[in-house]
């Protein structure tokens, strides 16, 4: 069985605190990214042939504002019209 483990750059182990995640594919989820979440990040993959590691850097130079507009579109399926 595979096991998955990110540390900080402290050693201290992701605790899927709701901030920093580990997901059940192995993937580093960080919610709400913030510029203090910029670290290097140690991924630890564990089975019964052995173990590898790999360094992460993450750099996060800002905050990231989305507007999202959109128009609601309907298609009349029996008169194959648009509507709008």
């Amino acid at each position: 069985m595979l096991t998955v483990h990110w540390r900080c750059v402290s050693g201290v182990t992701v605790a899927n605190d709701g901030h920093l995640l580990t997901l059940s594919n192995g993937s580093l989820a960080i919610v709400d990214v913030r510029t203090a979440d910029t670290a290097n990040y140690t991924c630890r993959a564990e089975n019964r042939h052995g173990a590898d590691e790999i360094v992460v850097s993450l750099v996060v130079q800002g905050t990231l504002t989305l507007s999202l507009s959109y128009d609601i579109i309907l298609y009349r399926k029996f008169s194959k019209q648009w509507l709008k």
